[in-house]
């Protein structure tokens, strides 16, 4: 059937007649309800368990699961789109609640939760599936050491961003995202990776509190997964901060939040290009240098801008 909303109103009026051809007459009824605009518009669609009209995931998975609305666990369900976290990560968690894992149901379902237990499993089970997909549709095999330290630093992220599960909202959030300088006498390490086909790289930098780089890093990993290429990274940022005798040190965790990050991402692809390693003491490559600037200025940025 071809026709628009406005085939059924005759002169700021439903035609109810034309309405009644096709519909149930408790369905006409209902539609009377709705006031017709004064002036012309265009016809838009309409999500209706919104509020705002729009679709959102959230309201879609709500709708597919009208049983947990008496479930015991219903807030503890609600806090879960309060997580900072992506929402493949929330659906995700959704999902282990249903029934999919028992022994999640049995701790954070028939009893009462512990908070913080809640989402070193979630993290912890997330990076399990991304290392039983990329075995299975990729090839790639990730031992159990790099699964747990990918999940470690996803962790460290949430409770980076201060968005707790029983409720509240991130607290940079709302507000310009920056590149923070460590306290004085201390050093900052930021690191990342890269991946470009079957090549994965990973990068560090590590400067101190004026902004300044001390030393940088970007080396090749060959065929793996990006927390695979960052969890080594790490490793390799720590390992190179004490043979500098860098005992102060913070490591900043930026999995979602790439903003503060921009140099190391920066620097991360060009270890596509050496699995020997490239290294930079008291510099950085040309490539980096706009992200250092911007850093330097510390002026901050939106969620999403990208130099």
């Amino acid at each position: 059937m071809d026709e628009m909303v406005a085939d059924y109103i005759q002169n700021h009026n439903w035609n109810c007649n034309k309405l009644l051809r096709f519909l149930d007459p408790m369905v006409v009824n209902q539609i009377q309800g709705i006031s017709i605009p004064v002036s012309n518009q265009e016809d838009e669609c309409i999500w209706g368990p919104s509020t705002s009209g729009n679709y959102t995931i959230k309201t879609a998975t709500w709708l597919q699961l009208p049983e947990i609305d008496n479930h015991s666990s219903l807030e503890l369900l609600k806090n879960l789109w309060k997580l900072n976290v992506p929402p493949k990560v929330q659906l995700f968690g959704l999902l282990l609640f249903r029934g999919y894992l028992q022994v999640f149901r049995k701790l954070f379902v028939d009893q009462a939760c512990d908070r913080g237990l809640f989402v070193n499993i979630l993290t912890l089970c997330w990076q399990i599936w991304k290392a039983r997909n990329d075995a299975i549709f990729r090839g790639v095999i990730s031992c159990p050491r790099s699964i747990i330290a990918a999940a470690a630093a996803f962790q460290n992220l949430v409770a980076q961003v201060a968005c707790p599960l029983g409720g509240g909202t991130p607290q940079i959030a709302n507000h310009n995202i920056a590149w923070s300088p460590p306290p004085a006498g201390a050093v900052k390490i930021n690191f990342d990776g890269s991946k470009k086909g079957s090549s994965t790289a990973g990068s560090f930098v590590i400067r101190n509190q004026d902004g300044k780089p001390l030393y940088a890093a970007a080396k090749g990993f060959g065929n793996t997964t990006v927390p695979v290429a960052e969890a080594t990274a790490l490793r390799n940022s720590l390992e190179c901060a004490l043979r500098l005798n860098h005992t102060n040190a913070q490591v900043e965790v930026q999995h979602i939040f790439r903003e503060p990050n921009f140099v190391a991402d920066s620097i991360a692809h060009l270890g596509h290009t050496s699995i020997d390693g490239l290294f930079w003491t008291d510099t950085i490559p040309r490539n980096a240098s706009n992200a250092l600037l911007f850093d330097v200025v510390n002026l901050g940025c939106r969620r999403g801008f990208r130099i």
